[in-house]
């Protein structure tokens, strides 16, 4: 369970956090049942009094994983929070640590952090440029698969390499490739990357831009790519012989393409005025409803929770859990959003992915419902019943796309 100091510093609330640590001896590194630390949920929220006063004054350390493994320099670097991430990195965290997120840079680079970046990279040889998470994506193709063309090129004029392999042999051109964003194709290509990298099933970028019928991609990897014999070799003509190999015509698995589902959009963060009046009262609310979910009473489950949430709104199972019944209900609307603030209190939570994406697929939503799948497969990459409804999503995303542009 959370302790006083948690929310305190999750909150903001810098007064407090002096009066529990000073008066009360709190210690300043305890942890909650999923290993969060108080400096580690103040990184997450972007409260950057509270991180300042629990490492100058209050000795936190900034090293201390959460059961997620990731490091308040990941939550940092996620959350945008630059001042904090410079205190950090002053007061000794690691730059380079790995997690299940990443490294820091990874983090900063997935997530659009512009400001973030360019600090780790003013840090010189301190930071591994090329360092690669579990399915082989460099912070390069993590910024790619954000489709943010300011990070992207700041990592390629630090020296990124372009031609880095993920898990399954996908460039960052294949998947900028795929997403049709001709400058973010010509950025790569002006700085080396090789349009006729072929992925494990022998599959070139121009490929993926065909497949996608990414028409603006397609023009511009025409000019360099080596001729495909018997081939027409015009947008029209690749995307007709894609459409006509099977072989040829496939749904890049998440292991062979981290790109973002929806384009490169960001996903949209809920707005949340955290607010905590009774943490212990909630808690035993919040079972209290999970046991109405096991009876399979969603109306009263759904009170419940809601009862939980208004005494204590900072905790992201509660809304999860409260989708969960709302989706049993058919009540998409509503679970989405449940969702959607389960993930901003949490960003390392699968779960609430995995809900925002059914929730997204029942409303009809398929872009946002494959990005949000994509993202809850970055954090369990092996995890098949997700990557099998990405691949339905992005299926579907382009079916409607080509449905909108025959209308």
């Amino acid at each position: 369970r959370k302790n006083a100091l948690h929310f305190a510093a999750q909150l903001g609330n810098l007064e407090l956090c002096k009066h529990l640590v000073g008066e009360h001896g709190v210690p300043a590194d305890s942890r909650d049942v999923e290993g969060e630390t108080p400096l580690s949920l103040a990184c997450a929220s972007a409260q950057a009094e509270v991180v300042a006063w629990l490492l100058d004054s209050a000795n936190a350390d900034p090293n201390l994983p959460s059961a997620s493994s990731s490091f308040p320099i990941h939550r940092s670097a996620m959350s945008g929070d630059l001042e904090s991430l410079k205190r950090l990195v002053a007061k000794g965290a690691d730059v380079n640590v790995p997690s299940d997120l990443g490294s820091p840079l990874h983090c900063a680079a997935g997530s659009g952090g512009e400001s973030c970046v360019k600090y780790l990279l003013s840090l010189g040889g301190k930071v591994d440029l090329e360092m690669a998470d579990s399915s082989g994506v460099t912070p390069l193709i993590a910024s790619v698969a954000h489709g943010d063309r300011r990070t992207v090129n700041l990592l390629l004029e630090a020296g990124a390499n372009p031609n880095a392999l993920a898990q399954g042999g996908a460039t960052a051109l294949h998947i900028a490739s795929s997403m049709d964003d001709e400058k973010l194709v010509t950025s790569l290509l002006n700085k080396g990357a090789d349009p006729n990298a072929k992925d494990k099933d022998n599959l070139k970028p121009i490929h993926a831009a065909a497949v996608c019928e990414c028409r603006s991609a397609l023009t511009r990897l025409l000019q360099v790519t080596e001729r495909i014999p018997g081939v027409v070799w015009t947008a029209d003509g690749m995307i007709d012989d894609a459409k006509q190999k099977d072989g040829y015509v496939k749904d890049f698995s998440i292991e062979e393409v981290g790109g973002d589902a929806a384009g490169g959009n960001e996903m949209r963060r809920a707005e949340i005025d955290l607010k905590v009046v009774d943490a212990e009262g909630a808690l035993d609310l919040k079972q209290q409803a999970d046991g109405e979910f096991r009876k399979q009473d969603f109306e009263l489950a759904i009170k419940t929770y809601t009862r939980s949430i208004d005494l204590d709104n900072s905790n992201s199972a509660a809304y999860a859990n409260r989708c969960a019944a709302r989706i049993q209900l058919k009540r998409y609307e509503e679970a989405l959003e449940d969702a959607m603030v389960a993930r901003t209190l949490k960003p390392d939570y699968m779960k609430a992915y995995y809900r925002e994406g059914m929730c997204q697929q029942e409303l009809g939503n398929w872009e946002e419902a494959a990005q949000a799948y994509f993202e809850g497969c970055r954090l369990e990459n092996e995890n098949a019943e997700l990557i099998k409804r990405f691949q339905h999503a992005m299926r579907m995303a382009k079916e409607d796309h080509k449905a909108r542009a025959n209308q």
